[in-house]
């Protein structure tokens, strides 16, 4: 699709695949997790490690 609404569904459509794939595995992890357990998540972007 062309045009600002498409870029919109395209945006969308990356945001939800991210967000779902996020939730779906905390519910993986179920019981498994401690109650006082943390997860962080990351992107592949902020991730990469800077030379110095």
């Amino acid at each position: 699709m062309q045009g600002p609404r498409g870029d919109v569904i395209c945006l969308r459509r990356a945001f939800d695949e991210r967000i779902w794939a996020a939730v779906r595995v905390l519910r993986a992890l179920g019981d498994n997790l401690a109650v006082d357990a943390s997860i962080t998540f990351v992107s592949d972007a902020l991730a990469a490690r800077t030379k110095n």
